[in-house]
């Protein structure tokens, strides 16, 4: 179903520049997302935030405690930080610091700074230019919205398909993780939606581009989606859930 260039390898699919010469990457990133999406057999997207829901979000340990959702409440900077780099499986133990004060308000003994330092290294979300990361701030739909892209690693997609905002909302919607849900792209988030957009990223397909890699004795700039055992494709619900290795 991938195309004649198209090789298994290491766990993922790869895919060389050879497979896709003459398109662009938001072309190559939209087809890839069609051929993953016909082959998945995750759990069927849901638009209101249900006991299910909860459940997988609780289990997954994105929340800490079921009893305080507070789904009408704004989400902060920190609070989306932490959920999303749970949710790529980074998750953040008591003794587990850092060493190094990144932003001028995030100090080391923040409750967030290590999923700050994780979120800012795998270019989910930046500061801003005199040195702050404003963890208390509202994040907006559109903000999250990027957030979720590129911890999923479309962001050279979406900064191609036309960047921030619209980019990122086009790769949004194309990945399924606002579906169902009418949303004002320019307000701040509240926590119940935030958690509904996080738990429908948990069946996107990953992806990742690597550069320099050799094929066939050939030096290619490669796109890879990473394979299940039984899918082709690798998503943060089955790195979570231990069926696959990432």
């Amino acid at each position: 179903m991938f195309g004649p260039n198209g090789n298994a390898c290491f766990g993922y699919t790869i895919f060389s520049s050879k497979t896709f010469e003459g398109f662009t990457l938001f072309e190559i990133a939209t087809l890839l997302i069609a051929a993953t999406a016909i082959t998945s057999n995750s759990a069927a997207l849901a638009n209101d935030l249900t006991d299910n829901i909860i459940n997988d979000l609780y289990n997954f340990k994105i929340i800490a405690d079921k009893s305080d959702i507070r789904p009408n409440n704004n989400i902060t900077r920190a609070e989306a930080v932490k959920m999303i780099c749970i949710a790529e499986g980074n998750d953040v133990f008591d003794n587990d610091t850092t060493d190094t004060q990144i932003f001028y308000d995030v100090p080391t003994s923040h409750w967030a700074a290590k999923y700050i330092e994780i979120a800012v290294d795998d270019s989910i979300i930046s500061g801003y230019e005199d040195n702050t990361f404003k963890p208390e701030q509202y994040v907006t739909y559109q903000e999250l919205h990027r957030m979720i892209v590129s911890s999923l690693g479309y962001n050279l997609y979406a900064e191609q398909a036309g960047g921030y905002p619209k980019g990122y909302i086009t790769y949004s919607n194309a990945l399924e993780i606002s579906k169902n849900m009418s949303l004002d792209n320019s307000a701040f988030a509240t926590r119940g939606d935030a958690m509904q957009m996080i738990y429908n990223s948990l069946d996107a397909p990953i992806m990742e581009v690597r550069e320099n890699v050799e094929i066939d004795g050939t030096v290619e700039t490669v796109v890879m989606i990473y394979d299940g055992k039984s899918n082709p494709f690798i998503s943060f619900r089955k790195i979570l859930s231990g069926e696959v290795e990432y």
